[in-house]
C-alpha cells in the first residue's frame, strides 16, 4: 500500500487497532509493549505517514492465543496513551493570515519546527522557525517538527498560498465577524444572516485588479449546522456593476468530503468576485464558509 501511494502521489494514512483479539497477552501490561512495537514499525518502515488513528477499543470476546474468552479493560488507563503518543511526532500547522503573516505551530511544545520556502524537503539543517514572519506574494512552505529527545522528524507539512488578502473587503456586509472567512484559519467560520434565502451572494472587493483564473472554497465542518454549499455560480467584475458568469456547477460529494474545493476558469483581469450559493447539503437556506480564496496567474 505504501508503494502504491507513492506511485500515485497519495498520502499514506494508517489505522492501528489497540484491541488484538488474537494476542495471548491482551489485557496484560506485556501487551502494551507489543502494541507500541507495532506502532513503531508502522511509523518507521513505510516512509512518510500522513496520519495515524486508533479507536476506543474496550476489549471483548476473542481467541487470545487459544483462551477463547471475554477480556475487558479500562480504555482510559490500560493503553497509557500519553506515553504511546510520544512515539508520534505530528506535523506542524501552517497558517498565513489575511495580512500575510505566517504562523507555524507544532502539536507539542517540545518540538522544534524547521521549514523551507523553495520547495525543497526540510530537515533539521533547514531554517529554524522562531516566530511569526511577514510574507508577500505567492508562497510555498514545507515544514517539519523535530523532536530533539528522540531524534525523530514529523511528516512534512505543506501549504501553498496565493496572494495575501490584506486589501480584501467584503462588500455590502456590516458584520465584522464575516472576515474570519479570509483570516487563513480553517477552524473559524461564518454564516450568512438567517433571514437570507437561496440564492445567497458573497461579494468581495480584492482591492485592486488581479489576473484571476479560479477560486477555492472551504466549507464549515460543524457537525450540527454546517451550511455546506453544494451548487454554486461564480461571477467576476472589474467595477462591481457589470458581472460575468465564469463558472457554475456542483461541489461533488462535498457532504462526505468537506475539504478545500478548487475550481478553475479562463483568466480574467478583475477586481470583484461574487460567489453565489444555490443549494446546500441540508436542503435549507443556511450558508456557511470557513475560507474563500482565489487563484491567480
Amino acid at each position: 500500500m505504501a508503494n502504491a501511494c507513492k506511485e500515485y502521489g497519495l498520502k499514506l494514512g494508517i489505522y492501528l487497532s489497540p484491541w488484538d483479539r488474537n494476542h495471548p497477552d491482551y489485557g496484560k501490561p506485556e501487551y502494551i509493549t507489543y502494541f507500541r512495537n507495532q506502532l513503531t514499525e508502522l511509523l518507521t518502515s513505510y516512509g512518510p505517514i500522513f496520519e495515524i488513528w486508533f479507536d476506543g477499543a474496550n476489549g471483548g470476546t476473542g481467541y487470545y492465543g487459544g483462551a477463547n474468552e471475554n477480556r475487558k479493560i479500562d480504555r482510559t488507563t490500560y493503553y497509557d496513551w500519553p506515553d504511546t503518543y510520544k512515539l508520534i511526532v505530528a506535523a506542524p500547522a501552517i497558517i498565513r493570515d489575511q495580512s500575510g503573516e505566517v504562523n507555524m505551530t507544532p502539536v507539542d511544545a517540545e518540538s522544534v519546527v524547521y521549514y523551507t520556502l523553495n520547495g525543497s524537503i526540510p530537515s533539521p539543517k533547514s531554517k529554524k522557525y522562531n516566530g511569526p514572519f511577514q510574507t508577500h506574494g505567492k508562497l510555498e512552505i514545507k515544514a517539519i517538527a523535530f523532536d530533539k529527545t528522540s531524534g525523530k522528524s514529523s511528516p512534512v507539512a505543506y501549504e501553498k498560498f496565493d496572494i495575501p488578502r490584506k486589501d480584501w473587503k467584503i462588500v455590502g456586509l456590516e458584520d465584522e465577524k464575516a472576515y474570519v472567512i479570509i483570516d487563513g484559519n480553517s477552524a473559524t467560520s461564518w454564516h450568512q444572516a438567517g433571514d437570507k434565502k437561496m440564492p445567497v451572494d458573497l461579494v468581495i472587493d480584492l482591492g485592486r485588479k488581479e489576473n484571476v483564473c479560479g477560486f477555492r472554497y472551504l466549507p464549515d465542518t460543524d457537525m450540527w449546522n454546517p451550511g455546506i454549499i453544494t451548487h454554486y455560480q461564480f461571477y467576476v467584475s472589474a467595477d462591481n456593476i457589470e458581472w460575468k458568469l465564469v463558472d457554475q456547477g456542483e461541489f461533488s460529494n462535498i457532504k462526505n468530503n468537506p475539504l478545500w474545493q478548487t475550481k478553475r476558469f479562463a483568466t480574467k483581469k478583475i477586481r470583484y468576485i461574487k460567489f453565489r450559493a444555490l443549494n446546500n447539503t441540508q436542503g435549507n437556506d443556511n450558508t456557511g464558509y470557513a475560507e474563500v480564496d482565489i487563484i491567480t496567474n
